[in-house]
């Protein structure tokens, strides 16, 4: 999985303001399957804050995304919108500063412990591990010769791991070129040309961009010769997809409050695993989406038993690029985005920033491929008798998520409504 997130800031006509700064997320995920008991580790009170923090603000952006695109696919790294945003933060004041902090739920702890709290939270989560493959990247890149403050630049490399680029003219092609080799090179070469011809110009000062990429094996895998073709059924028509097959023991619960079943499966390494939440009845996304809040994401995580069960999930692939800058100003975060009011004196020590833009890319497959002698060392659920057998088929629109499992920190997000053409089963092929 590959999420990018890009922040353009550009200068404000108003002190020479006019002049903006653009943020960029991408995200890549590569998926299999596994199932394995969580390690035990110790997580700071702080770290804990603002993983439920950057929950809170994960279920409110797929909430307004939601709304701006009714019956698409979705997929988004919400922690890479939250690390980007928080590198941004650092240089926000006044009234900017406080709408940031309300849309992304960072006043949910308190302003001393937030960048540190976000080194720490990275350093928990990008720690290396044989099992699989997740790690983040940060970097400024800025105009030649523009007066940013040491103590951002500073700041921004202490708590994000950032670095610093000098860039002599965003206008010219070997600027975008430079920004997006690298992207790829971040991204294993799953995002290419984040930027696209026009989106940076002579106004651009700064740009900011995190990188997420994600690839991990399942504990258990499916199995290829299992997988068959099967029907998918979406609001007016029907499509034919890959549908993977597995038999056994699973974390999952019926959940009869919202009329959907729960799955988890972890990944190879025990840390990370995803969620796959499938309404009782195929029109039932919207219910279930509706309700989602962190209590529900708590009661889904303490009610997870093992159960016995035959289920069906898709093989399927997502990318998604969209602008975030509309979404965020709707959810409140108005005055960065305005030429007049934004004022982010922390970066250059004067209001002469605002922000231009905030793409986010995000790319996502899930496949059959885990890792068997990984699955041999697992360690085993405790098992308990069985009086019910389940059958799931994940053949109508569900969401899923993929989440951390000791801070409970959600990483990726997303549904599968209408699945891309280019994953179908086509007629001469079933």
């Amino acid at each position: 999985m590959l999420v990018d997130l890009q922040v353009i800031f550009g200068r404000n006509m108003a002190h020479s303001k006019g002049m903006a700064f653009h943020i960029t997320m991408v995200t890549l995920l590569t998926l299999g399957m596994m199932g394995s008991e969580v390690k035990a580790v110790e997580v700071g009170e702080h770290t804990q804050q603002l993983a439920r923090a950057n929950n809170a603000f994960a279920l409110h952006l797929y909430s307004a995304t939601r709304a701006t695109h009714p019956d698409q696919n979705l997929f988004f790294s919400p922690l890479s919108v939250s690390t980007a945003l928080g590198m941004t933060h650092l240089g926000a004041r006044g009234t900017s500063s406080a709408q940031m902090s309300e849309v992304l739920r960072f006043n949910l702890l308190e302003e001393e412990h937030l960048h540190a709290s976000f080194k720490q939270l990275n350093a928990l989560l990008y720690e290396s591990s044989n099992k699989y493959t997740l790690k983040s990247a940060n970097k400024l890149f800025g105009k030649a010769g523009a007066d940013f403050l040491q103590e951002f630049l500073d700041n921004t490399g202490n708590f994000y791991n950032s670095a610093f680029e000098a860039v002599k003219d965003f206008a010219a092609p070997e600027a975008r070129t430079m920004i997006n080799d690298w992207v790829a090179k971040e991204t294993e070469d799953k995002i290419q040309n984040l930027f696209p011809d026009g989106v940076l110009n002579s106004l651009t000062q700064l740009v900011l961009v995190n990188a997420i990429y994600f690839k991990s094996n399942w504990v258990k895998s499916f199995n290829r010769d299992d997988t068959e073709p099967g029907v998918f059924r979406m609001k007016d028509e029907t499509a034919h997809l890959p549908m993977m097959f597995k038999d056994g023991e699973v974390m999952m619960t019926d959940d009869k409050e919202r009329k959907c079943f729960v799955l988890e499966m972890p990944y190879d390494g025990e840390d990370l695993s995803m969620l796959a939440i499938l309404p009782w009845d195929d029109d039932g996304l919207a219910n279930v989406e509706e309700q989602l809040s962190m209590e529900v994401l708590d009661f889904w995580d303490s009610d997870l038993e093992p159960e016995n069960a035959m289920y069906w999930v898709p093989r399927f692939k997502l990318e998604d690029t969209f602008s975030l800058s509309s979404i965020l100003q709707s959810m409140g975060m108005a005055d960065a985005f305005d030429a007049t009011k934004a004022d982010f004196s922390g970066m250059t020590g004067d209001q002469s920033l605002h922000i231009s833009e905030v793409i986010h890319k995000a790319f996502v497959e899930v496949n059959e491929e885990g890792t068997e002698a990984a699955a041999a060392t697992g360690v085993t659920m405790t098992k308990r008798s069985i009086s019910k057998r389940y059958r799931l088929r994940f053949d109508h629109p569900f969401l899923f998520l993929i989440r951390d499992r000791r801070t409970k920190a959600v990483l990726f997000l997303g549904r599968l409504v209408d699945p891309p053409h280019d994953i179908r089963v086509h007629h001469e092929e079933l």
